[in-house]
Order: C-alpha cells, then sequence, then structure tokens
C-alpha cells in the first residue's frame, strides 16, 4: 500500500509540472524609425510612430524567437506600431508582427518615460502574445533627443533559463521521494533486524 502512495505522489506530480511547463518566448529585437511626440518635450504626452510610407519602421536586428521578424517593416504591412499616449491603461497595444505562420503582439501593463527638454526615454512593461507560444513578459524601450531623426527601440522577452522551472521541481520531488523511501526501507529493515537478534 505505502509503495502505490508513493507512486502515485510521483504520478500526481509528473502530471501536474506537465501543465505547468511553459512555452515561453525568448528573444530580442530592434526596431528602427522616425516618430515624434504628442506635445513638446518636456511635457510630451505620448508618441505618435511615423509610418507615412515614406519614413518607416524596420526590424533591424532580431534573436531567438524573434528572429521570424528580421527584415519586417510597416511598409510591407508586416510591422505594425500603434501610437500611445504615456496615460495609457493597461491593454494598449505598442507593435503587431504577421508574416506567414509567425505573429506577435506586444501590449503594455505599465508606461513609464522621463524627459528633460530635449531627451525622451520611455519604458514599457508589457506582455507578448502569440499564437504559437504563451503569453510572456516583456520589456520595450527607446531613449531619443529632439531632433534626432531615427531612433532605435530595443526590446526584449522571455528569460535565458536553460531548465525550466517545472523540469528541475519535478527532478526535486522524484528525487525526494526517492529518498523517503529508501530511508523508510532501511528504517523498517533495521527495525527487524533488531527483533531478530
Amino acid at each position: 500500500m505505502k509503495k502505490f502512495i508513493y507512486l502515485l505522489s510521483g504520478l500526481a506530480m509528473l502530471a501536474t509540472t506537465s501543465i505547468a511547463s511553459a512555452a515561453t518566448i525568448n528573444g530580442s529585437v530592434e526596431i528602427v524609425g522616425t516618430m515624434e511626440t504628442k506635445g513638446t518635450l518636456p511635457t510630451a504626452t505620448g508618441i505618435n510612430f511615423k509610418t507615412s510610407g515614406v519614413s518607416d519602421w524596420d526590424v533591424d536586428n532580431a534573436q531567438g524567437d524573434l528572429e521570424p521578424m528580421l527584415g519586417a517593416n510597416t511598409i510591407n504591412n508586416t510591422l505594425k506600431m500603434y501610437d500611445f499616449a504615456f496615460s495609457d491603461i493597461a491593454g494598449t497595444s505598442i507593435w503587431e508582427f504577421n508574416k506567414n505562420s509567425h505573429n506577435f503582439k506586444f501590449v503594455t501593463e505599465s508606461i513609464s518615460n522621463v524627459q528633460t527638454s530635449n531627451e525622451l526615454s520611455v519604458t514599457i512593461s508589457g506582455t507578448l502574445s502569440s499564437s504559437n507560444f504563451d503569453n510572456t513578459a516583456a520589456v520595450f524601450r527607446f531613449t531619443t533627443q529632439l531632433n534626432s531623426g531615427e531612433v532605435k527601440a530595443s526590446f526584449s522577452s522571455g528569460t535565458s533559463s536553460v531548465v525550466p522551472v517545472p523540469a528541475a521541481a519535478w527532478l526535486f520531488g522524484s528525487a525526494l521521494f526517492g529518498g523517503a523511501a529508501i530511508g523508510r526501507r532501511k528504517s523498517l529493515s533495521s527495525g527487524k533486524a533488531d527483533k531478530t537478534a
């Protein structure tokens, strides 16, 4: 009966960790383009991404799971940049990528900005979603100077963890259960040896 309980506990742990296992989005991307502030620095209220066709936004560098974004831009409509206000509530779309079977969408959780009379720094924490992955925490940030021309915005998501936490927990749990079973068996066998002596 006790062997059955140990086996059942091990199977239950395996089942819960396989459900909790997530395919998060890991990677980074640099998006280059031109923008203007809503209002003037240091009291600007948001960002307008210039996507008129004359001035577009291009993916300059993409790594990891975001590598399919390389070559995307607003002119060929594989990349969409959405204007936003610094006061926008959580859930505001900032950018979206769609090409063949690959798609990513970044929405806000919080927007923070620091402004001087000639510089703007923006950090947006949010969630990156895709039909091919689980939702993943991500950060989109850029710094620009007044009349600086092109702006490089860097974006990163996920973690660089090699061993997922659920797998590590499963391995630790199995070792714990195995150690408990061996300890129990030794305790029972030493008890029997004492009684026979």
